[in-house]
């Protein structure tokens, strides 16, 4: 029986024009089932770091680190004359 965890050397170690082809087939379902496991492993990271990223702006870290790294920013500028306008208004 094949196990892909041993078995994968030998099928990497032959040129594939020395290799029967029910050994190309399984070279090829090996070269499959690694890039289907690489592709999967790169949508968990980008979901992590996607739940990463809501969870700071959720929590407004997002918001406090900006106003720490630029605290002369035109946004916070922007976002004080329209809650002083608004505030007027009332």
């Amino acid at each position: 029986m094949f196990n892909p965890f041993s078995d994968h050397e030998r099928y990497a170690e032959k040129k594939p024009s020395d290799m029967s082809i029910a050994e190309l087939q399984m070279l090829l379902k090996i070269k499959r089932q690694n890039l289907e496991l690489g592709w999967l492993q790169f949508q968990s990271d980008l979901q992590f770091w996607q739940r990463i990223g809501k969870a700071v702006q959720k929590s407004g870290l997002l918001e406090l680190w900006k106003e720490k790294l630029y605290p002369n920013s035109p946004n916070s500028d922007e976002q004080e004359t329209e809650t002083n306008t608004s505030s007027k208004e009332d």
